[in-house]
């Protein structure tokens, strides 16, 4: 142990090393090394997070079922001035005696503190004397640059060598794919609409490893953005009370506390609920919340989301999730760009009060003339965190800082498109066969161009602006969803579903056309399956031997199919096998009706071959007229006696 120095510039300010017993059936603490000798008030502050199941973790042990390895996760701590200290720590869960490591920093370098304590957690096993020299030496390390290796200083027990990965201008570090695969790309992109405007977030895990890494996962995605209120990763038992707070918050808590904290806080109908584990709400009620991040610009991001969710959802490789992981914080600085991306514009200096402001009206203006830019501005307005980011900038503009090459905002986006779920996306991701026929959204039975962003469920294509939810009309693509297409925010609402009238009324889509649309092109969308897996040998579908005859109907062609309707062209087996049989009506063949006119005109024939003609002609005729009166008698009738001349 050392005595404590104030020094800045080192990577770490404190250590402890702590363990957990039980004296009179009453959790106990003991400590078994700190850097800082004897903080009896850092010793008191950490452990209840460090052991955040209280006595639960020790006597109850034999009821649920336990880690049997070590746990890594993050918390945070906020001193009196408002500085936040970041603590990684590292715990043996099942040891007779639970241990816990805890590293506090002034830094969120996740990447390289979880290294150290790997290192750690193998000298632990080894010794805990040899483990105590490898503490100290650490505790001697400056703040690395990045990309800069730190190396051993006095420690010679075993070499080790760390790279700092971390970058703290962009705060992009973290595992967010893993998120995405979570919650979906549309319910992501809301939560973080939710997120900007300080909403209370309760999220909950059986793991606190899990439930930690997604909320720091989760609060990496509105950088460079700031949270100012309540956040902690792993809520003690004992501060349970925390989630009845007036103040907005973001916590994570293990899922078996989770019936105390409405036993002790009631319904939290002001809270959005969040298991990281299935991805689900467990709001009891629906969330009487308006969507922040709604608006053209926000489904790009979503239909983005849904792409990459799509194309690295398998993924397992280390390079590959780290480029999804890439594009996805990509897409999501490149939407905050595109709504606050001209603030610096508006910090000017103030000749009288001799500093840097930011004109809040002016930006207001500016981004007036956008709908969906100004909805989110007004929301994000008197958020904590837009005035602690603004007046950060107003501060570094005038010591002269320049922070134009790491801010996200500020960054130039313009050779960056937004990757979106096209048909060929989908069909080479999924290894579908669409052919080359015409695709047809199976809501508005609209055509879907090749490139259009689509929405993909059970087979079948959508317009991104048809993937809504029936109930809210919430855009829902990338989404697990269900099939009367309700999203995870209407589950609990009891609310009914709206009418396909009233939905069409909503987005925009004109009902008689589609009316019209659907009974033309149910016949030859339910003839046969419109597409099948590649590889597989099925039979031909039916609706295929019907392409040369009549196309997959759209506005275009749609006189051209009932024409050939009318005249017979389509198959009566086709109409045979229709399910609807109102529609099969309308397709019954008849057999033409034979013209009177030939008839007519042959007994005019008759009549004068009678007076010039040879008898051996006259019986020939006659015999003909006989035939065309048979013919007759078929078509209209039984059979008229010939009339005598």
């Amino acid at each position: 142990m050392t005595n404590y120095k104030v020094m800045t510039n080192l990577l770490i300010e404190d250590v402890l090393h702590l363990q957990c017993t039980l004296v009179s059936d009453k959790m106990a603490m003991k400590c078994l090394y700190q850097h800082v000798s004897n903080d009896l008030d850092q010793q008191k502050t950490v452990f209840p997070f460090c052991f955040s199941e209280g006595d639960a973790l020790l006597k109850q042990r034999s009821l649920f079922q336990e880690p049997t390895t070590s746990e890594f996760f993050t918390f945070t701590l906020t001193d009196v001035n408002g500085t936040r200290k970041y603590a990684y720590c590292l715990r043996f869960p099942h040891f007779s005696e639970p241990e816990c490591i805890c590293i506090i920093g002034k830094r969120p370098l996740s990447h390289l503190f979880e290294e150290i304590l790997r290192i750690a957690e193998k000298l632990r096993m080894k010794s805990v004397n040899i483990l105590n020299k490898f503490l100290d030496d650490i505790c001697l390390q400056p703040i690395p640059l990045p990309n800069e290796v730190l190396s051993n200083i006095y420690f010679h027990h075993l070499q080790y060598q760390f790279i700092n990965s971390d970058d703290l201008t962009t705060n992009t570090s973290h595992d967010v794919l893993s998120l995405l695969k979570v919650f979906g790309a549309s319910f992501l992109v809301d939560l973080v609409g939710f997120l900007l405007v300080e909403r209370k977030f309760l999220f909950v895990s059986n793991s606190i490893q899990t439930v930690s890494e997604m909320i720091m996962a989760f609060m990496s995605l509105i950088t460079p953005f700031q949270w100012q209120h309540v956040f902690i990763p792993v809520l003690p038992v004992s501060l349970v009370t925390y989630c009845s707070a007036p103040m907005p918050y973001v916590v994570g808590v293990k899922s078996n506390f989770l019936e105390k904290v409405f036993s002790d806080c009631g319904s939290m109908d002001d809270t959005i609920i969040l298991n990281v584990d299935s991805g689900k709400m467990l709001n009891k009620n629906k969330l009487d919340f308006e969507l922040v991040l709604n608006g053209n610009e926000a489904t790009k991001l979503k239909s983005a989301l849904a792409y990459v969710l799509r194309k690295y959802n398998d993924s397992v490789d280390d390079d590959e999730i780290k480029e999804g992981n890439e594009i996805i914080y990509r897409c999501f600085h490149k939407y905050l760009a595109w709504v606050f991306g001209s603030y610096k514009k508006y910090i000017w200096f103030d000749q009288t009060k001799q500093k840097h402001i930011f004109h809040n009206d002016e930006f207001v203006k500016e981004v007036g003339k956008d709908s969906e830019k100004m909805f989110l501005v007004q929301k994000f307005e008197e958020s904590q965190m837009r005035f602690m980011f603004m007046m950060e900038r107003e501060e570094q503009m005038d010591k002269g800082v320049t922070f134009e090459k790491y801010c996200p905002l500020l960054q130039d986006y313009s050779t960056f498109d937004y990757p979106k779920d096209t048909i060929k996306s989908v069909t080479d991701l999924s290894r579908i066969d669409t052919g080359t026929g015409r695709i047809i959204c199976k809501f508005c039975y609209e055509e879907i161009q090749r490139d259009e962003n689509v929405g993909f469920f059970e087979g079948r294509f959508y317009h991104v602006n048809c993937f809504r939810c029936h109930y809210c009309l919430r855009v829902q693509i990338g989404d697990e969803i269900n099939a009367d297409f309700m999203c995870c925010l209407c589950a609990v609402s009891g609310d009914e579903k709206l009418s396909d009238d009233v939905f069409c009324e909503k987005i925009g889509v004109v009902v008689k056309r589609r009316n019209k649309q659907m009974k033309l092109d149910d016949v030859f969308l339910d003839a046969g399956k419109y597409f099948k897996c590649a590889g597989e040998n099925k039979p031909e579908p039916r609706a295929k031997s019907l392409k040369p005859q009549v196309r997959y109907s759209t506005r275009l062609n749609k006189s051209k199919t009932k024409t050939m309707v009318d005249d017979g062209s389509i198959f009566n087996e086709i109409v045979r096998r229709t399910p609807s049989p109102t529609l099969s009506k309308q397709f019954i063949q008849h057999k033409p009706k034979a013209s009177k006119s030939p008839t007519e005109g042959n007994k005019k024939f008759l009549q004068n071959r009678k007076t010039t003609g040879s008898p051996i002609e006259k019986n020939s005729v006659e015999e003909v007229a006989n035939q065309n009166n048979s013919d007759e008698s078929d078509t209209f009738g039984p059979a008229s006696t010939p009339q005598q001349n």
